[in-house]
């Protein structure tokens, strides 16, 4: 999946809620990248550990 100008919106968006809850966004980079490249596609996010994603707005969430 291509990194788009949209996909780092959407990133920027999802770090500035988890700050707002009072996280640390950087010890979550990764997990924002990918919920943001799957909001933007419109897919769901499959995991095993959905406390990594809870939260995060717009996110379908799928875990096993």
């Amino acid at each position: 999946m291509t990194i788009a100008p949209t996909t780092a919106e959407i990133f920027g968006r999802l770090s500035a809620t988890v700050k707002r809850q009072g996280k640390n966004p950087r010890t979550r980079y990764h997990d924002l990248w990918l919920a943001a490249q799957a909001i933007e596609a419109g897919y769901s996010l499959l995991t095993t550990n959905a406390a990594d994603f809870i939260g995060l707005p717009d996110l379908q969430l799928l875990t096993l």
